[in-house]
């Protein structure tokens, strides 16, 4: 997970002595390191090339990792359904937004976005105390919270009482929403999403039926999105408890982890392990 870094290489170099399959799992970001290094220097894939196979997140992940021709899987992700087991959804009259305070979150223009008699909670620590600062002037006459030290049973709250949950990423960095988690958090609440139409986040949401999928940076539309779901609780909990049914359906940790075995044991068989050799080496 989380490559090229120098743990990764350390590991990939342990299995390569040690005679070890290896499954790598990109999960995004990367810090300088000898494979770094290699790939500048134009060794396609670093250490990583002797990887027998790939794991992705979703399919806009496996578009990250070009020209590695390894068995593969898509493992998607879960959401914790226990987290959320004891409790009734209930429709506050609020839009909430879980995440780290980063650009490519999206945050600025979220609030932007919104009408001034929108409640907007945001829940998440800030990491950048300049864009912080441009988040508050933003949300300046606006019913804007921000919560930056929530605990889980905090976060469990915010869930429970949220109309709908936002995830409005926009397309800002190397590798941004590999899987968009919170989008799948939030439905395992019981709440509609409304997502930027980037990366991984179309492939997680049925437009008009778990949620809505709206450009990035169009905040207009987002602003109509958000207040047709805070200003109607009825329309809220239907898509809510249309999209608890998908991510449950569709995104556990269990049918997670049997892809991940089916990989696993196709990685077994002898004559496969000969192929990725051969293809690889």
């Amino acid at each position: 997970m989380w490559f090229p870094t120098p743990p990764a290489d350390l590991l990939m170099l342990s299995a390569l002595i040690r005679g070890q399959k290896v499954v790598l799992t990109d999960v995004g970001g990367g810090a300088p390191c000898l494979s770094t290094r290699l790939i500048y220097q134009g060794f396609q894939r670093g250490l990583y090339r002797w990887a027998h196979g790939i794991a992705h997140l979703s399919a806009y992940a496996a578009t990250q990792l070009p020209g590695y021709s390894q068995p593969s899987t898509l493992l998607f992700g879960g959401a914790d359904h226990a987290l959320h087991s004891n409790s009734t959804p209930r429709f506050e009259g609020y839009a909430l937004f879980v995440g780290r305070l980063l650009r490519h979150k999206g945050v600025l223009e979220l609030i932007e976005s919104i009408s001034p008699q929108t409640p907007l909670r945001i829940v998440g620590r800030p990491y950048d105390p300049v864009y912080f600062q441009q988040l508050k002037l933003a949300a300046v006459g606006k019913k804007v919270l921000f919560i930056e030290d929530a605990d889980d049973s905090e976060l469990r709250r915010q869930y429970t009482g949220a109309n709908v949950v936002l995830q409005p990423s926009i397309p800002a960095g190397p590798k941004p929403e590999l899987l968009g988690l919170v989008c799948l958090e939030g439905m395992a609440a019981g709440k509609p999403v409304i997502v930027t139409r980037i990366t991984s986040l179309p492939e997680l949401v049925v437009e008009g039926v778990t949620g809505y999928l709206v450009p990035p940076y169009d905040r207009e539309i987002l602003r109509r999105r958000i207040d047709e779901l805070v200003f109607n609780p009825k329309l809220a909990a239907t898509l809510g408890a249309q999209a608890q049914a998908h991510v449950q359906t569709h995104f556990t940790w269990a049918s997670t982890a049997q892809r991940g075995l089916k990989l696993y044991q196709k990685l077994k068989s002898p004559v496969m392990t000969r192929r990725t050799s051969t293809k690889d080496g």
